[in-house]
Formats: structure tokens, C-alpha cells, sequence
């Protein structure tokens, strides 16, 4: 939820700089389907925790990695799915570009989260 949140706050901030209306509509649009999209994927996401959770023989930096790098592919799997779902061409560059900035975000989030990763990682022993 934090990785939709900074990309809300990134376009949002984007659009502001730029004084494009359009745009400024585009982060809301991305914020609000960002988190209507976004919840189905909270217990594949619980399910990516454990799995790095379990990878006892890398450092606790290289499972935050490990979990970006799953998290990125989650995402861009998903966000495909529900565009070849929806199959409405007028989405296709909204989507493209959501899936292009959740990319940029998701290691920010992780990284604002490795505290409390780091504390669940660390009981894991």
C-alpha cells in the first residue's frame, strides 16, 4: 500500500510542477485503482514475505532484494492480467505507465519497510 501511496504522491507531485490538469487527473485515477487493484495482492504479498523469509542461507539484505524483486514481478503480472482483462485500448498507457512507476516505487516502499522487515527476519532464527 505504500508502494501505490508514493506513486500517487510522485504523479500527483509530478503533474503539480508541470500545472497539467491531465495529469494531476492521472495520479488520482492512479491512486484510487492503485488501491481497488492493489488488495486482492495483500496475501500473495504475505505469501512472498514468508518465501524470503525461508531464505536462511542469504543475508538479510539480499532477501530484501530477493522480496523486491518477486514484489516487481507480482505486480507486473497482475497489472497484465488485469489489462488483458479489461482489453480496453484506452488503458493500455494507463497501465503501462502504472506498471513503469510501481517498478520505480516498490524499492522505495521496501526500503521505508526494512526496519520492520529486518525485525521479522531476525525472529525468523
Amino acid at each position: 500500500m505504500k508502494a501505490v501511496l508514493l506513486l500517487g504522491i510522485s504523479v500527483g507531485l509530478t503533474a503539480v510542477i508541470a500545472l497539467d490538469f491531465f495529469g494531476m487527473l492521472l495520479a488520482a485515477l492512479a491512486f484510487f485503482f492503485g488501491f481497488t487493484i492493489t488488495v486482492p495482492l495483500l496475501p500473495l504479498i504475505l505469501v512472498l514475505i514468508n518465501i524470503t523469509k525461508r531464505l536462511s542461507q542469504y543475508s538479510i539484505q539480499a532477501r530484501l532484494v530477493w522480496l523486491t524483486f518477486y514484489l516487481i514481478v507480482l505486480f507486473y503480472l497482475y497489472y497484465l492480467m488485469v489489462l488483458k482483462i479489461t482489453s480496453i485500448k484506452e488503458f493500455e498507457t494507463f497501465f503501462n505507465h502504472l506498471i513503469f512507476f510501481m517498478a520505480g516505487v516498490l524499492p522505495v516502499a521496501v526500503f521505508t519497510n526494512r526496519r520492520s522487515l529486518y525485525e521479522l527476519y531476525e525472529a525468523n532464527k
